[in-house]
């Protein structure tokens, strides 16, 4: 199972671009040197750079280190899209004024492919989120959630981005997996600890893409990806820079 096999398609990385905005993740970023070297079929991964896209620095630093799927942390706070990871609970103005906005952060990006992780839900953002891709036709897009309704609405206003159910719990796996899948689930990403290979051969018979998250060691990579996995996100700059030909 492989990108194309999705119909998306991608495009060379554009240069990168900063702006001012809360840099919340950039100690998030590691630098720790690679455990291991990278086996073949980690190689043929597709890599995610998680929360890149929620800070300038961030972004700067991953594509420096040839990312080419940048994840953006998406909240919808006063009408607008902002790169954060959540709401925070002293205001929204809090948010709008210390973060930048999604559109801003992806431009900065300029990379193949985008990573919209879904924070918040409901009919404001997912016409936002709609928006926002209709506005960039030729980028690769994913979009993660929790909520299967917000899955099923982003199905029908942007049908060329793919939709990952985003899975933290071993209850809620146990449970997706118990049930048939919704056809507006195209994916999962699923937190990397749930993961072994009988619910990796499951997940495939659903004929499901599986994103791991998040995965900062190259000897963890190589065990996923001699599981079958199709992508990990991860903060590893070293990752990102010995895998940098695995994207779209």
């Amino acid at each position: 199972m492989t990108i194309a096999s999705f119909g998306l398609i991608g495009l060379a990385p554009a240069e990168a671009s900063s702006s001012g905005a809360n840099d919340s993740y950039a100690q998030q970023q590691l630098s720790v040197p690679l455990d291991a070297a990278p086996n073949a079929a980690a190689r043929k991964l597709l890599v995610i750079a998680h929360n890149a896209g929620d800070a300038p620095s961030t972004i700067a630093q991953a594509v420096s280190h040839h990312a080419r799927v940048v994840e953006i942390d998406t909240v919808e706070a006063d009408g607008q899209l902002r790169a954060r990871h959540d709401v925070s609970p002293r205001s929204v103005n809090d948010v709008v004024n210390r973060s930048q906005t999604a559109s801003v952060a992806w431009a900065s990006a300029g990379t193949p492919g985008i990573l919209l992780d879904l924070k918040t839900s409901g009919p404001a953002t997912s016409e936002l989120v709609a928006a926002l891709i209709a506005a960039h036709p030729h980028t690769t897009v994913f979009i993660s959630t929790p909520n299967h309704q917000m899955l099923d609405t982003l199905a029908a206003s942007s049908p060329r981005a793919l939709r990952l159910l985003s899975i933290g719990t071993a209850d809620t796996l146990t449970t997706f997996l118990a049930l048939p899948v919704d056809p507006s689930i195209q994916g999962v990403a699923v937190a990397a600890g749930l993961l072994d290979a009988p619910t990796v051969r499951t997940l495939h018979q659903k004929h499901l893409w599986i994103q791991a998250w998040t995965v900062d060691t190259m000897s963890r990579v190589d065990a996923l990806a001699q599981l079958g996995v199709n992508g990990i996100t991860t903060n590893s700059l070293p990752i990102l820079s010995a895998l940098q030909k695995n994207g779209i």
